[in-house]
């Protein structure tokens, strides 16, 4: 059953602009996102390790880039749809 606010697979175009999605971008939420998906790689916490292998600050690891992309396809596609791949 598809619920009238979700997207089907046919109502989607290549190219459509979706709606803009601000998410501030801090130490907190990048050292967070690696200790909760216990990655505890120095350059997502130290900023003196990542400044040794050529960052300015600490960087986001990937499963948070990832969570963050999944969170925002689902809420825009709706309830009934389902995230399959990340691509």
């Amino acid at each position: 059953m598809t619920s009238k606010n979700s997207k089907r697979f046919d109502d989607v175009r290549p190219g459509e602009a979706l709606p803009e999605q601000a998410v501030p971008i801090t130490v907190l939420l990048i050292t967070s996102g690696a200790i909760a998906t216990r990655d505890y790689f120095p350059g997502h916490h130290d900023m003196e390790a990542a400044q040794q292998l050529g960052s300015p600050h600490v960087f986001m690891n990937i499963l948070t880039t990832s969570g963050l992309a999944q969170r925002f396809v689902e809420a825009w596609a709706g309830p009934a749809a389902r995230f399959k791949d990340l691509r």
